[in-house]
């Protein structure tokens, strides 16, 4: 029997009652509702229908008759489903239950069943095996392709003694559209097929390493269903080649809009199909697209003109948040979002001295900004786009009419959401720059300046409604590649110092050790004579973006300074490797370099005393041992 959650339904037909849901929306809320009480599971029935992907059943730890209710009760509601690692029993028991079962069968003891495979879809899909021994795995993520909607082709037997085998497809691999590379250990194969072709890459595991022999399959189809495009490559380690960062840098010289900017992604390459079908996971109804390319003073742009139906209703920030949670996002589509209307409510919050919580968005809750934001953000997942950036953000002059009356402009909430953000005033009596646009660039942006360091993949213009006289009513949006550029010019890192006169030895010695525990790349002291000819030193430090504030927080703490300054360098660092060699019964580790090898002198220090011999002759011998070896440089980390 079909159960229904009984809060949930109150809830829902009081916010049709207070207004805050509209008829349709209710009842897109209401076919989310339902599940089913078997006694041993409870079953959802409208799984399929938010992740528009089939249910995966899966076998073990199921009796037959159990694996046949879950089938029969999710086939009753129409539902999708994949059935697999069954044994014999439970493919005879679910196909007798429900008739149109595909069964694939993989090995002596297991099968894949699908019910109501997807429609066929396009996609080129390679699956590249690293062994023979791989095949079951690979032949049950064919058959969770198949439900999917996908033709996969196979590359078998590529593994390590036969990657030249693999080289063979470069061809193949070049005209996929996504790659599974189905192998075991340390996902050495998904690197290699990374390095080779563009399109997404999947990490299927089959051995110790990932994790847990076959299980993982359905775990990694879910990671890519849920997005519109994958990042270039993935692997349940979380490891993998070198990742190029894909940059956005939008260019708001005539401010910005939710919909200039959804305009200028999908200008810039972003498959408006795409966009929307992830925008269409969000449980509202009653809107529609239309695109044209148009003019504005000269410059070609593209306009994203969202229509929506007239309604009274009035959505507050905790109403938004819902819908988000029910839609299903992509994990970066879902996080992006909630911070661009969390970013709103705090700032409509402030201005009206209500609670984030409460906050009534008027402009910003209507349907036409909900699809701008999650269209942005949907666009940016589409393009693979991992940073956001943005130049200083123009701004109009006068007032303007609002839902809370006439206000300045820009209006408050764009002043408060970019506050710290560089604006420039344009005498122009237009909004230029609108509360939605605003919180897109304060939520999502890492920074605001030029056009970062980055090498030009695409570029596009968003136009809004109007046509300006004196100034292209558009947004621009400039993609690139980080990791080129940076390669080239070296790794930007920020160096701290603090100059001190009053610390001893000891204290200098611990605040480099500090340092170091706080995460900086290098410490150093360098003795200087400071003002009134007192000696002194600088104490000074290397540190990524991401601990600099922790790199200086500890150098005050341990130095006692009252002022650190810092600037950004570029850092080169030579490759390297490391390994480990014997040195009388005792191990020294080196570190090898193209030209040069070096003791730990840890290792070798305490191999020393061990040994009686000098630290230095330890040394030497453990330099001597790995050229006698003979091995050649590598790159690898030991």
């Amino acid at each position: 029997m079909g159960t229904v959650d009984d809060a949930a339904l109150h809830s829902l037909l009081t916010d049709v009652q207070q207004g805050i849901l509209s008829p349709d929306e209710a009842a897109a809320r209401l076919r989310r509702l339902p599940f089913a009480d078997l006694g041993f599971a409870r079953v959802d029935h409208h799984r399929a229908l938010r992740q528009r992907a089939p249910e995966a059943v899966y076998g073990p730890g199921k009796t037959a008759s159990q694996c046949a209710a879950v089938v029969s009760e999710l086939r009753s509601f129409g539902s999708p489903v994949v059935l697999t690692r069954a044994d014999d029993a439970q493919v005879a028991a679910a196909a007798a239950a429900e008739a149109g079962a595909i069964v694939t069968h993989h090995a002596p003891a297991w099968s894949t069943v699908v019910w109501d495979p997807a429609p066929g879809r396009p996609a080129r899909v390679l699956l590249v095996t690293a062994g023979t021994a791989d095949l079951p795995v690979a032949g049950e993520c064919a058959a969770v392709l198949h439900a999917l909607g996908f033709d996969p082709s196979l590359t078998a037997d590529c593994g390590v003694a036969g990657v030249h085998r693999l080289l063979a497809t470069v061809d193949e691999l070049d005209g996929a559209d996504a790659v599974v590379v189905v192998a075991g250990m340390e996902g050495a194969l998904a690197s290699v097929v990374g390095g080779i072709t563009g399109a997404p890459v999947v990490a299927v595991p089959t051995s110790a390493g990932y994790g847990a022999s076959l299980d993982g399959i359905t775990a990694s189809w879910v990671s890519t269903t849920g997005s519109a495009r994958p990042a270039p490559w993935r692997g349940c380690s979380g490891e993998g080649g070198a990742r190029v960062t894909t940059v956005a840098w939008f260019h708001c010289f005539a401010g910005i809009a939710g919909d200039m900017a959804l305009s200028a992604l999908v200008d810039a390459g972003a498959d408006l199909d795409d966009v929307l079908s992830i925008v269409r996971r969000v449980p509202v109804q009653g809107w529609t697209v239309e695109v044209e390319p148009v003019l504005r003073n000269g410059l070609a742009a593209t306009h994203v003109d969202v229509r929506c139906q007239e309604t009274p209703i009035v959505r507050t920030y905790s109403h938004i948040r819902g819908l988000l949670a029910e839609a299903r996002l992509p994990a970066r589509v879902l996080d992006r979002s909630s911070a661009v209307f969390a970013r709103l409510a705090d700032a409509e919050g402030r201005l009206h001295r209500r609670s984030p919580a409460h906050v009534h968005f008027h402009e910003v809750g209507a349907l036409d900004a909900i699809v701008d934001v999650v269209g942005v953000c949907a666009a940016l997942e589409v393009l693979g786009v991992d940073t956001v950036t943005a130049s200083a953000v123009a701004t109009g002059t006068g007032m303007i009419r609002s839902a809370h009356g006439v206000l300045p402009n820009p209006p408050p909430a764009v002043v408060e959401l970019l506050r710290g953000a560089p604006l420039h005033g344009v005498d122009v009596p237009v909004e230029l720059t609108t509360p939605t646009g605003a919180a897109i660039l304060a939520a999502l942006s890492s920074g605001f300046g030029p056009i970062p360091d980055m090498t030009v993949t695409a570029s596009g213009f968003g136009a809004g409604s109007r046509t300006l006289e004196h100034l292209p009513n558009v947004t621009q949006v400039v993609l690139g590649t980080e990791g080129a550029a940076a390669e080239a010019g070296g790794h930007p890192v920020v160096e701290v110092a603090a100059n001190v006169d009053d610390v001893t030895g000891e204290t200098l010695a611990h605040a480099v050790a500090a340092l170091f525990d706080a995460g900086a790349l290098d410490a150093w002291v360098t003795p200087v004579l400071m003002k009134k000819g007192r000696p002194g030193h600088v104490v000074s430090a290397l540190a990524d973006d991401g601990v600099v504030a922790q790199v200086v927080a500890t150098l005050m703490a341990e130095t006692g300074t009252l002022g650190v300054r810092g600037r950004r360098v570029e850092r080169w660092v030579a490759q390297r490797s490391a390994a480990t060699v014997d040195i009388g019964g005792l191990p020294v580790r080196v570190k090898v370099s193209p030209g040069r090898v070096k003791a730990e002198h840890d290792d070798a220090a305490r191999a020393a005393r061990l040994s009686g011999l000098p630290a230095r002759e330890v040394a030497r011998r453990a330099e001597d041992a790995w050229r006698a070896q003979g091995e050649p440089w590598s790159d690898d980390p030991a």
